[in-house]
């Protein structure tokens, strides 16, 4: 078993040369989503490729549920937004990492150009309690899931996701 932040004996075959000629085949518009390509190269390479460590995982949103139809009045007005005043919106961790600082600036510059501009902070974590003293004229509604997640996501109008250390965002395709 390999811990968090560990190399796995075979991750130390891929070489640099393989991962140039995957972002080159990419660059050529040359379809690499496919394991058996990325297969070819790892024996072009006379590499030994460990199946049994690899499985597709797919990423994806349920549009069914991630969509503006669960937009809600109600929950803008909850918030203290009128149905034309923007509310600029982050979903995630509230930890340091996430890159919050970045969050609080842009909305101070965006709300200087317009005072009517709401800040909705959805999502929980250890930065949470010290956001919400300092911060008391934002909303913040902690952790939603579910249909719940959907409305906040579909109820705000500006998405901002400035985190530094995301491998693969969903809230940024959920927000999208």
């Amino acid at each position: 078993t390999v811990g968090w932040g560990q190399v796995a004996p075979y991750e130390a075959n891929i070489t640099a040369d393989v991962l140039h000629q995957l972002v080159a085949r990419r660059v050529l518009g040359q379809d690499i989503s496919d394991i058996d390509a990325i297969n070819d190269l790892v024996i072009d390479a006379n590499m030994k490729w460990p199946w049994s460590a690899v499985c597709r995982a797919l990423c994806g949103v349920d549009t069914a549920l991630f969509n503006p139809s669960y937009r809600r009045q109600s929950l803008r007005a909850h918030w203290g937004a009128g149905p034309s005043d923007p509310v600029l919106l982050h979903v995630g961790r509230l930890a340091p990492e996430k890159n919050l600082p970045l969050v609080l600036a842009a909305f101070d510059a965006m709300y200087r150009a317009n005072p009517r501009l709401r800040l909705v902070m959805v999502g929980d974590g250890p930065e949470r309690g010290a956001l919400q003293a300092r911060y008391p004229q934002h909303v913040f509604a902690g952790m939603r899931i579910g249909q719940d997640l959907a409305a906040h996501f579909a109820s705000g109008d500006i998405f901002l996701f400035p985190s530094t250390t995301e491998t693969f965002g969903n809230v940024t395709i959920e927000a999208m």
